[in-house]
C-alpha cells in the first residue's frame, strides 16, 4: 500500500469542524442584531458543516471505509 501525502487525505471532516467552531466564535463575539438573521445563519453554516463532518462516516464517498 502507497504512502500517503497530507494532501491526498480527506479532509472533508475536518473543514466541517472548523465551519461549526467558526460559527460558534462569531455568535459569541459578533452577535447577530436580529433573531432571524441568527437563525439563518447558524442554520446554513450549521447545514453545511454537517454534512461535510458527517461525509467522512457514512462511507459514501472518500476511500469507501464505513466505520
Amino acid at each position: 500500500m502507497e504512502k500517503r501525502r497530507w494532501w491526498q487525505e480527506d479532509w472533508t471532516q475536518e473543514i466541517g469542524l472548523i465551519m461549526i467552531g467558526f460559527m460558534v466564535i462569531v455568535c459569541i463575539l459578533w452577535p447577530p442584531k436580529s433573531p432571524q438573521a441568527f437563525g439563518v445563519l447558524g442554520t446554513a453554516i450549521g447545514a453545511i458543516g454537517g454534512y461535510l463532518t458527517g461525509k467522512k462516516f457514512n462511507g459514501k464517498e472518500g476511500n469507501g471505509e464505513t466505520i
